[in-house]
């Protein structure tokens, strides 16, 4: 890979100019930028007007111009941009739908412009000149495609003597544009077969591409099929040999319907050699033009719709994607610069960095496969099943720095990685989870947080982790789980651990816990030696003054031994039970985690109750006494 970097909001298409120098990458919201095609990096950008949105582009044959397709509430217009002073030069209302695909022949005098089911040439020549290929100039009367099958694609040959429009629903056509002849038609079926749109099993096309002799039509797309109570969801490539009529098709997958999976993004080189292929699971081929055979092979960071495009003289590949994070709207992309021609390296690594973290590999674990991250989330995860992802991703230095620890954790010179992980199944989180990586970066062990816990400690259900760092070979660890009879999402054992790898495995030492029990022993130690100024520090105002009165009131409980429980504790003695019950009528404070219980053998009280507050890690407050 030459260039990779991550693009907010996501890709929805991307092109490169005739000169090779810049390549155009629109974005969901509409805006088309300008970059550089050896970096990648932003040169400029062409924002919608207000209130509307910019929903295709095509560069000129001169690359002087982009023509931009911009859609309001009231109409439908087509832009021509400049592409020195990035000011609108020309300005056209054709009368048509949304503008979903445009394209320049190769002399620049046409604009295929293919909007809904619509599909009609524009001579820019005449400025309004809109027709329908086969079809007498003006006349719109009709669409080209079904309300089903959408023109989501069309390209032009090289050579400009041929137009290929692919719809929505698998619908194909090809027409010769010297003559304004239809020339062939094809609907297609996973068999290659043409089929009728509505027989099982469906087509879904994403892209189209001519081979620039227009000898070759490249269609890719997806098949489904619901036929006997079953699924079948795979990627698919056809290609359509318009000479012999001979097609070629080449499918993969065998998946459920809710994964994401189906070219989106296909292009022939200009050369006509080479075709590019790019598929929602990730999987970027490139491939012989002429049998579809794979030729080699990446793999893009993304879960969603691939754009692909050949730079002008063939060496270099560009990639824009759709990426699904674990976040419900997870509009964010990326975009890849790839060299076509590039040997494949024999270096071998020796350090791990937090980039390289961004792609590596995760265990099977919180129900989901085993996978790799794509800019630290785990790709091919739908918003349903849910999400794997580094837990300092988008926190910053700050974060970066607490969750994930650089250093030798195996013998040898290598720079090893610790990170933390989290996950969660459906929206439910699970434990959080500490994985050692090596060079590459490969997985060299991995333990959910809650396996380690000391004698008698029940595992808590989730986790979460205050820091972690390096140190003589291990990986200092502190975290906060629940201590038995804790809710769900209250979170108040604090462990602190070294963790190493032994044979494959995390093993924790010097595993220790600080919970509630060991705080109110402190705060009560101080009473009893009559150091009420000690007390105060770990107490709510007033509260040390309260607790020292009360215990001169009743003194047997400050020598007693303090016995502390969850909110959720069903060995809570019924009194002291009843200052924390919700809505109840004896409920001390909405924000009490546990209470410690010390029994009284004097007249008047049964139980001095302490409510305690998790404040930090290792930190506590008595936030109220009470006795009952």
């Amino acid at each position: 890979m030459i260039a990779g970097t991550p693009v907010t909001p996501a890709v929805s298409d991307l092109a490169f100019s005739p000169n090779g120098r810049t390549l155009a990458v629109e974005l969901e919201d509409g805006v088309i930028q300008l970059r550089s095609s050896r970096t990648g990096k932003t040169l400029a950008s062409v924002s919608p007007p207000a209130d509307s949105g910019n929903t295709a582009f095509a560069f000129s044959p001169d690359g002087k111009t982009l023509a931009v397709g911009v859609e309001t509430a009231k109409k439908h217009t087509i832009e021509f941009v400049s592409t020195q002073t990035l000011k609108p030069v020309r300005t056209l209302t054709p009368n048509v739908g949304n503008i979903y695909s445009l394209a320049f022949s190769p002399d620049g005098k046409t604009l295929a412009v293919g909007a809904g089911t619509f599909l009609g040439l524009l001579n820019l020549g005449t400025d309004t000149s809109i027709y329908v290929p086969d079809r007498a100039p003006g006349d719109m009367v009709g669409d080209v495609y079904d309300p089903e099958g959408e023109a989501v694609s069309i390209s032009f040959s090289a050579n400009g003597n041929w137009l290929a429009a692919a719809g929505l629903s698998g619908d194909v056509k090809l027409w010769n544009v010297r003559t304004g002849t239809f020339a062939k038609q094809m609907v297609f079926s996973p068999t290659g077969r043409g089929i009728p749109a509505s027989a099982d099993p469906a087509v879904t096309v994403g892209g189209v591409s001519v081979s620039p002799d227009g000898a070759m039509v490249a269609i890719g797309g997806e098949v489904t099929s619901m036929t006997g109570g079953g699924s079948y969801q795979g990627s698919a490539l056809w290609l359509w040999n318009t000479r012999t009529g001979a097609i070629t098709s080449l499918m993969h997958g065998n998946i459920s319907p809710s994964d994401n999976t189906g070219i989106a993004g296909v292009a022939f080189n200009r050369q006509g050699t080479l075709l590019v292929t790019g598929d929602d699971d990730g999987t970027i081929q490139i491939r012989n033009a002429a049998n579809g055979r794979v030729i080699s092979t990446a793999y893009a960071p993304i879960t969603g719709y691939t754009h692909v495009a050949f730079s002008p003289d063939g060496k270099t590949l560009a990639s824009g994607e759709w990426i699904q994070t674990s976040e419900q709207d997870g509009q964010s992309g990326g975009l890849q610069l790839w060299d076509v021609y590039a040997p494949a390296t024999t270096r071998t690594p020796t350090t791990v960095t937090l980039s390289d973290l961004l792609s590596a590999p995760v265990p099977a674990a919180c129900s989901h496969p085993a996978g790799t991250l794509a800019y630290g989330a785990q790709r091919g995860l739908t918003l349903d099943q849910g999400s794997m992802q580094l837990a300092w991703l988008g926190g910053g230095k700050s974060a970066e720095a607490k969750l994930a620890a650089l250093g030798k954790l195996t013998a040898g010179n290598a720079v090893d990685a610790a990170t933390v992980l989290v996950c969660n199944a459906g929206g439910v989180p699970w434990p959080q989870i500490i994985a050692f990586y090596g060079p590459g970066p490969k997985l060299l062990g991995w333990s959910y947080l809650t396996h380690f816990k000391l004698p008698g400690k029940q595992p808590g259900d989730n986790t979460d982790v205050n820091q972690i760092s390096y140190h003589d070979g291990a990986v200092s660890a502190e975290w906060s789980t629940q201590d038995d009879g804790d809710p769900d999402a209250i979170a108040t054992l604090d462990y602190s651990a070294s963790l190493r790898l032994v044979d494959g495995k995390i093993v924790a030492t010097h595993l220790t816990a600080t919970s509630d029990l060991q705080a109110a022993g402190q705060f009560l130690s101080d009473l009893h030696a009559g150091n009420e100024t000690a007390a105060a520090t770990m107490a709510a105002s007033g509260v040390a003054a309260e607790a020292a009165a009360t215990f001169r009131s009743y003194p047997s409980a400050l020598t007693a031994s303090p016995a502390c429980y969850g909110l959720n504790s069903f060995s809570m003695p019924a009194p002291v039970s009843a200052l924390t019950t919700e809505g109840g009528p004896s409920q001390v404070s909405t924000d009490t985690q546990r209470v410690c219980a010390l029994h009284s053998s004097d007249p008047g009280a049964q139980w001095v109750v302490l409510g305690m507050r998790h404040t930090g890690f290792k930190k506590w407050q008595v936030l109220w006494l009470r006795a009952v």
